[in-house]
């Protein structure tokens, strides 16, 4: 592949595209590669189709930027395509947790070596009633902060998606939901398991966050092959400080407010409905019974030189 250059799938209204204050170097970057290869600027809702219409082309790997959501409605198309196709993925959101996690370069004045890397990559994906996800799918507290969120408006508070979410958070911190039960069923290497909880919030993560020193939110592979669950069992400000601290020591193993657990399948039950969840950020209707399933090295992304 080196030398060339894939075509590339702009979501316009991707975080980093849409700030005002966007980088020069990022506008430079993407003029110079509209000059070298095809380059199409599509809506949100056109970005599977887009990608769809390159597969049909023949296309063996292509290049997608965007956030979370933009990146997995791609990796789906590839997926059921079913071919070894191979995905670059452009770091334009705002939180970019998927491409950070792989080790997109952030700089824009790296993406043209990168995109035409022979380096390739197997990762891991999730998958919940059938609907892929990248990062992670949560129940309780954090849909609820997204729909708190969204009733700002556009997502954004003065212009900014992560000051919405602070507003968000805060508003939901003074008002907590109310616990809610849950029954998992686990599939594991070690064998099953099952228990009942009753939490504000349980997310199950493709891989895990946490596991490595400074790494909080960030995972330190892709191609772990286990998703892992997280209940925490109190969201008060008392023992989330410690928690936060033990995350940022790679040691939230050994916290004793949150449940933790690893499996390759977990088969989740709502005993009160929760028909909104959260997977990478974007609101889902699932239902109260819920499959979720790791697919080991389920997609192949091309990776750095550096």
């Amino acid at each position: 592949m080196s030398g060339s250059l894939p075509p590339i799938v702009i979501n316009q209204a991707a975080g980093s595209v849409r700030d005002e204050n966007a980088d020069d170097r990022l506008t430079r970057t993407l003029d110079e590669l509209a000059a070298r290869t095809e380059l199409a600027w599509v809506s949100p809702t056109e970005v599977s189709e887009t990608v769809q219409k390159l597969l049909e082309q023949g296309e063996r790997r292509i290049a997608v930027g965007g956030g979370d959501g933009t990146l997995a409605s791609a990796a789906e198309v590839i997926r059921r395509a079913g071919q070894e196709t191979e995905l670059v993925c452009l770091p334009l959101g705002t939180h970019n947790h998927f491409a950070r996690d792989m080790g997109a370069p952030l700089d824009p004045a790296l993406w043209a070596d990168w995109l035409s890397s022979d380096r390739v990559r197997y990762v891991d994906l999730g998958e919940a009633n059938g609907r892929l996800f990248l990062n992670n799918l949560s129940i309780g507290l954090y849909p609820a902060l997204v729909k708190r969120r969204q009733r700002l408006g556009d997502e954004r508070l003065l212009g900014s998606k992560r000051l919405a979410t602070l507003a968000a958070a805060f508003s939901i911190w003074r008002s907590l939901p109310s616990r809610f039960a849950v029954r998992y069923r686990m599939q594991g290497e070690e064998g099953e398991s099952s228990r009942r909880l009753k939490v504000r919030l349980l997310m199950v993560s493709n891989n895990q966050y946490a596991e490595a020193p400074l790494m909080p939110l960030g995972r330190a592979t892709l191609s772990g092959g286990h998703l892992t669950l997280y209940a925490p069992k109190t969201v008060r400000l008392l023992h989330a400080v410690p928690m936060a601290f033990q995350a940022l020591y790679g040691d939230l193993e050994s916290s004793t407010h949150v449940h933790l657990v690893r499996g390759r399948r977990f088969e989740i039950e709502l005993t009160r409905a929760q028909n909104t969840v959260a997977m990478d950020g974007e609101l889902v209707e699932c239902g109260e019974k819920i499959d979720v399933r790791l697919l080991p090295g389920a997609l192949k992304v091309v990776v750095p030189e550096r």
